[in-house]
């Protein structure tokens, strides 16, 4: 993924929180769960794209 804009912080299951900034991309493990929200008041804009075909599951707290 690509950040267009705004700031994001994700943090992958075990992992410590990560925080992209615009024009940063990243490369996420297949299937490891992860959580991700916007980091100031700006939208978050991102470009997705992936390899193989997947289901993603939203999993709420």
């Amino acid at each position: 993924m690509i950040l267009l804009s705004g700031e994001l912080h994700v943090t992958y299951q075990g992992e410590s929180t990560q925080t992209l900034k615009q024009g940063n991309y990243a490369y996420g493990p297949a299937k490891k769960p992860h959580s991700g929200k916007c980091g100031n008041s700006k939208p978050c804009v991102l470009f997705i794209a992936f390899e193989n075909p997947l289901d993603a599951i939203p999993i709420n707290k």
